[in-house]
């Protein structure tokens, strides 16, 4: 028998597995074969809440979050990966004015591309005024702010954060069989 679940990985075993589901119930199955896909964590409005049930709630934070977007002068985005770099894109590609600013961990853009890729796409940014702060431990992510660990505080009319996904998955998990 075939089945599909779509649901939060917990943990992954040998031949088992645990898993999340929608109301937070949690269960363990085991499984033959194992597709898994890790998929991401960011921030909304680029991924639904667990409050956004409907196609309408969800409606409701695209139009929100392109108001806001819309009326921002300045925005920051955590994060130079290829989620960032994208966003960027496609914010500078529709509002060529606003003043954006990428802070993250890592010192370059896009950290394990390649290095052609990365250098194209630095250009890009920087021709159109990108503010690049590589190499900036964040201690806080807020609505307007960003609190760098050295005690400078960003602030932006928008800030996006964008994260890689990051699993739990390895020898310490303890919720599987």
């Amino acid at each position: 028998m075939k089945r599909q679940l779509a649901a939060q990985a917990l943990c992954v075993a040998p031949w088992a597995l645990g898993l999340l589901s929608r109301g937070c119930r949690r269960h363990v199955r085991q499984v033959v074969i194992l597709s898994l896909s890790s998929g991401s964590t960011y921030a909304d409005p680029i991924k639904p809440t667990q409050s956004e049930q409907t196609l309408a709630e969800r409606q409701f934070t695209w139009t929100s979050a392109a108001a806001r977007l819309e009326r921002a002068k300045t925005v920051i985005i955590v994060g130079a990966g290829p989620v960032g770099v994208e966003l960027a894109g496609e914010i500078l590609t529709a509002y060529p004015d606003k003043r954006v600013t990428f802070v993250d961990m890592a010192t370059t853009i896009l950290p394990g591309f390649d290095e052609a890729a990365a250098t194209y796409s630095r250009a890009w940014l920087e021709l159109r005024g990108v503010e690049l702060m590589g190499g900036e431990p964040i201690e806080r992510i807020g609505a307007d702010t960003v609190l760098l660990k050295s005690g400078i505080e960003l602030t932006a009319d928008v800030v996006c954060a964008t994260r890689p996904a990051h699993s739990s998955f390895g020898p310490h998990c303890h919720s599987c069989p």
